[in-house]
């Protein structure tokens, strides 16, 4: 009988501790620097851009002239908010004709907290 417990109780504390492990996580999309650098504003345009990212992770609200391209690395911790520890934030601007216009790169130090009323 002493046996089966000690495996259980080793099992149980090697799970326990195993679990408050935390770990780094990337959310959005994955950048690949040659392809994202590989963009220029005045050649490129919306086809081209597409051909290389891939789909916008969003699309501008009130137009669709500005694609971003999110990707952020959270800390993951049981019982706790995920915490960003990275961001980068791909602002891609058009014409009106679909030719690239401007590229923008923010980080988490560009980043606010909102609170939504």
């Amino acid at each position: 009988m002493k046996k089966p417990l000690k495996l259980v109780t080793c099992l149980a504390l090697g799970l326990s501790v195993v679990a408050c492990g935390e770990r780094i996580q990337t959310r959005g999309y994955i950048f690949d620097k040659e392809l994202a650098d590989a963009i220029e504003p005045g050649i490129d345009n919306k086809q081209s851009v597409q051909a290389t990212l891939g789909t916008p992770t969003v699309l501008a609200a009130f137009d669709d002239k500005t694609w971003y391209y999110v990707s952020t690395n959270v800390k993951v911790k049981p019982l706790y908010h995920p915490k960003p520890t990275w961001r980068r934030v791909m602002a891609v601007t058009f014409s009106d004709k679909g030719v690239v216009e401007k590229i923008d790169n923010y980080d988490l130090s560009k980043a606010r907290s909102i609170n939504p009323v």
